[in-house]
């Protein structure tokens, strides 16, 4: 949970000014008048059969205009994050001992 905070704070530390809670001046800038909220997505997290097909981009851009009513940015970090996943601990020991046995 502290490194699910720890994101969402490095996200808003980049976009927001703390001051004032609003975008900071440098981001306000680039961004058309449209809304004040941000949307920041963390994960799409898919069941494991669904898991490396790609869904999770096409998921992430088909919701986001379903969630996005009043925001005026929409933010969110590209990648796996789920590193505790036993599929994902799975796949990389299998990917060391093959490099290990060429």
């Amino acid at each position: 949970m502290e490194e699910e905070f720890e994101e969402l704070y490095e996200t808003a530390r980049v976009l927001l000014d703390p001051e004032t809670g609003s975008f900071t001046d440098e981001v306000s800038e680039g961004l058309e008048y449209v809304g004040s909220a941000l949307l920041v997505m963390d994960r799409v997290t898919l069941d494991p059969p669904w898991c490396g097909h790609g869904l999770a981009a096409v998921l992430a851009c088909e919701v986001i205009p379903r969630l996005m009513a009043g925001c005026r940015s929409i933010a969110c970090s590209p990648g796996i994050t789920d590193l505790s996943s036993r599929r994902l601990t799975d796949k990389t020991d299998s990917r060391r001992s093959s490099r290990a046995e060429s």
